[in-house]
């Protein structure tokens, strides 16, 4: 029967684990360290130590015992007292007894008791997977190679100014010979006109339109036509239409204002509002986008109306057949 491994089983779980009689196992926390030498990174855990004043019996190690064997707690003390004892005359005759991955107790040229623990497992739960593992030093650069950086960057930026020079000197050389002809024309407009005058006498005469030729000696009809035309007609139609056209368009427009709006939804893209409004369209409605509310979301109504009780008789049938949460917006 190996306690050995009941012992390391209840180090995961508790602090102290008591050999009646004996001594007891102390667990300490170790916080996470680092070797300023080595450069190795040592994960949390449990020291574990042993105290030879810790005789009383708790009965944590043989209630373990006794439910890892399915016996009684009175036979599983009884165990738990013979091992104790056997671990004493080993010690005592061969000066040494290991315990598997928790430590090894030896007697020194003083009689005295010592304690060397193994390290070799990590007995606390919350360190399990992290490792200990070695970083390499950080490399960090001297005064003198800071200081040649610092000039090469300055090299750089010189070059970088040449080149800026010479895409100043390409502008100007455009950009000053046409501001001195703009200049020039603004003072010599007599002359630019001249030579619009001369290029725009090569256009032939074909491209004129036929509406711009005189009225002349030969062709009589026209003139005459034009006056027998009437001045008082021309006038009266342009006034009837002015005064008729606008009040009808007024009084279209102001019946069909659309004021209320039943909103299916509000979204934050663009894309998922143009989204609904296919599906709506689908089903058969006229929905639409009604702009964007104060916090930038596009609102998609299911169609607009021009009076109140419309809308609200139409939101009444989409709340019992398509979307419960649907609402009226006053635009």
């Amino acid at each position: 029967m190996n306690y050995q491994n009941y012992i390391s089983e209840l180090l995961f779980e508790n602090d102290c684990v008591i050999l009646p009689e004996f001594g007891g196992f102390i667990a300490n926390y170790s916080p996470a360290k680092i070797h300023p030498v080595h450069h190795t990174f040592v994960a949390p855990s449990k020291e574990i130590a042993f105290n030879l004043s810790l005789k009383s019996n708790d009965g944590l190690l043989a209630k373990h015992v006794a439910q890892s064997l399915s016996i009684s707690y009175i036979e599983a003390n009884q165990l738990v007292l013979k091992y104790v004892e056997e671990c004493k005359q080993k010690l005592y005759s061969e000066k040494k007894l290991n315990f598997e991955k928790i430590g090894t107790l030896t007697i020194d040229s003083q009689n005295k008791i010592v304690f060397t623990a193994e390290n070799s497992v990590n007995f606390l739960l919350d360190s399990f997977g992290l490792e200990d593992f070695v970083s390499p030093a950080i490399k960090r650069d001297d005064i003198q190679q800071r200081l040649e950086k610092k000039f090469k960057d300055r090299v750089v930026v010189q070059k970088a100014e040449k080149r800026s020079y010479k895409k100043l000197y390409w502008t100007a050389g455009i950009t000053l010979p046409l501001a001195g002809l703009i200049i020039w024309g603004a003072f010599n407009m007599d002359t630019v006109s001249d030579l619009s005058k001369n290029y725009t006498s090569f256009v032939p005469s074909f491209f004129k339109s036929k509406t711009e030729t005189p009225v002349t000696k030969s062709n009589p009809i026209k003139a005459e036509e034009l006056k027998s035309i009437p001045k008082t007609t021309e006038t009266k139609t342009e006034v009837k239409t002015e005064e008729t056209t606008p009040k009808t368009e007024v009084k279209e427009t102001a019946s069909n204002i659309e004021s209320f709006f039943i909103i299916g939804g509000c979204f934050k893209i663009e894309q998922n509002a143009l989204n609904l409004i296919e599906q709506l369209k689908g089903k058969g409605f006229d929905a639409k986008m009604v702009g964007q509310n104060n916090d930038g979301l596009y609102r998609v109504a299911y169609s607009g109306f021009a009076d109140k009780s419309a809308a609200e008789s139409e939101l009444s049938k989409i709340k019992s057949s398509d979307n419960p949460g649907a609402w009226i917006m006053k635009k």
